[in-house]
């Protein structure tokens, strides 16, 4: 009875902060209510919290829909600053990630996640001269992680990690191992033992201690949102040699070289993790068509227009008791058989406000920059149901909700398997 009337009590506190601080609060009021805001969200969260406040979103959506985004700002950027931030009198810590999209044209073991110290020096100094303060301590977790792994995942765990790695005086911290969900229950693993190609999506955990007052981040990053690049939003095409072939990416892809392997690799800039995250996983997400493409292209030893690819946007009921993260999934199959697809990926968005729509649209676009112009986007949203024993359901050509097929797998050629 207690947990529930201190929940209420949050609640009431929550919507009362959120309805105020808009884009119209005086500065004054700003900081009363930031302070109030600040002082619920340091103390340990709940599961049952997260989902109040997700109530709470819902209920401002509903009566003023133009608050709604900036509340969800307000509370998660605040939250990024209470468990992503340690800050005494004399010293500013940060945690920060930075992503790695791992990908390989045909199945391969999941790369070595474990930093060695030679390689955290190594990309401790790259972070330095591409874009963190000369002055800083840099800690790295010794461990690439999975976004449903540790401080990405967990809150309270973010918090503690970030206050142990800044009292940690190397460069490589390596006092724990976080756990991740074993087997079927981890849908990240489950997914990439589906793919017909290697695609493996980490992130380092970086924490930035830097004297008082002083910035972490001195140097401005290069590039951001894909999908927003003007030569993209006119043309359709843009190049993407900004993000795969810059500097830092070079100078990271050799840092950690035994590591990645054989894996063709993109980095992203170094972000505030859960921020960083979101940008990892949606506004890179069409880099993810390569790998697919690309092993298709060569598997069939054929051109990009031979392949149709169709594009499906999967979410919850509205009145479903749980809600899911919504999804975007991409079937591909042969022009000869159209109807049955053999391979696709799934991306996830947790990020509620997105439209789902646009990025469909940027897959398109993405999908004819490399030479397959049959797409078949389906703008209606299909709800979860449960996946049958055939596997994840994906949607074809025609709108008809099936698993993949690898029976239609394109044949390798005969000089591919000499």
């Amino acid at each position: 009875m207690a947990r529930s009337s201190h929940l209420a009590a949050q609640r009431r506190e929550l919507s009362f902060i959120l309805n105020r601080l808009t884009a119209y609060t005086t500065l004054a009021d700003r900081d009363i209510l930031e302070r109030r805001l600040r002082t619920i969200l340091e103390k340990p969260l709940s599961d049952d919290f997260y989902i109040m406040a997700n109530e709470v979103f819902d209920k401002i959506e509903a009566q003023h829909p133009s608050v709604a985004n900036e509340a969800r700002g307000n509370f998660y950027g605040m939250l990024s600053e209470v468990k992503y931030e340690y800050r005494t009198p004399t010293e500013s810590t940060s945690m920060l990630m930075v992503g790695l999209m791992m990908s390989t044209f045909f199945k391969t073991a999941c790369p070595n996640v474990t930093l060695s110290q030679e390689t955290a020096d190594k990309v401790v100094e790259i972070l330095k001269k591409h874009y963190i303060n000369p002055k800083a301590k840099i800690t790295i977790f010794h461990e690439m992680l999975r976004s449903n792994q540790g401080p990405a995942n967990d809150t309270e765990t973010a918090g503690r990690l970030t206050r142990a790695m800044a009292e940690c005086k190397g460069t490589l911290y390596t006092k724990e191992h976080l756990d991740v969900p074993e087997g079927e229950d981890d849908p990240i693993a489950a997914l990439e033992n589906e793919r017909i190609y290697g695609l493996y999506l980490r992130h380092l955990v970086i924490t930035v201690t830097v004297p008082a007052g002083e910035l972490a981040v001195v140097h401005p990053y290069r590039w951001w949102d894909t999908t927003r690049h003007p030569e993209f939003c006119v043309s359709g095409h843009f190049d993407p040699n900004q993000i795969l072939k810059n500097p830092f990416a070079f100078d990271m892809q050799e840092a950690l070289k035994s590591n990645i392997a054989s894996c063709q690799t993109i980095f992203t800039e170094p972000m505030p993790l859960v921020k960083g995250l979101d940008f990892f996983e949606q506004q890179l997400s069409p880099f993810r068509i390569y790998p697919l493409l690309t092993n298709a292209v060569q598997t069939a030893d054929c051109e990009p227009d031979q392949f149709c690819a169709s594009i499906a946007i999967f979410c919850s009921r509205p009145d479903a008791a749980k809600i899911y993260a919504s999804e975007i999934r991409i079937a591909l199959s042969m022009e000869t058989s159209r109807d049955q697809p053999f391979s696709g990926d799934c991306i996830s968005f947790q990020d509620t406000g997105v439209d789902l729509n646009t990025y469909a649209t940027n897959f398109e676009r993405f999908f004819n920059m490399l030479g397959l112009t049959d797409v078949v986007i389906h703008e209606e949203p299909r709800y979860y149901e449960y996946e049958d024993e055939g596997g994840r359901i994906y949607v074809n050509a025609r709108g008809v909700s099936m698993p993949l097929n690898p029976n239609f797998a394109p044949v390798m050629p005969a000089h591919f398997l000499n």
